[in-house]
């Protein structure tokens, strides 16, 4: 995961999770993030729609629960010659 802070198209931040055991790891983030989804859900606190999940969950409440299973945030640096364009995706072009 590379979520990265932009503003006019230009990256201002970027934070990296890191883990060991690829498949293991994200079969545990995905049941931290669910887990914290239903508890929204039980609270009312989701509206209705439809959402990116960095929408509905900040980093920091699920931090501690993905540290217990070994996933670590790393922020990233960003200098002004990594800073730009935020580069598209492969195969997200038209």
């Amino acid at each position: 995961m590379n979520p990265a802070c932009s503003e006019h198209s230009h990256r201002i931040a970027a934070r990296t999770l890191q883990c060991r055991g690829d498949y293991r790891a994200a079969a545990a983030s995905t049941v931290i993030l669910a887990r914290a989804l239903l508890a929204d859900l039980a609270n009312s606190a989701v509206r209705p729609g439809v959402y990116d999940p960095e929408e509905l969950l900040g980093f920091d409440p699920l931090a501690p629960a993905l540290r217990e299973q070994g996933i670590t945030a790393v922020d990233q640096p960003v200098t002004a010659s990594a800073a730009g364009p935020t580069p598209t995706p492969a195969g997200a072009g038209p």
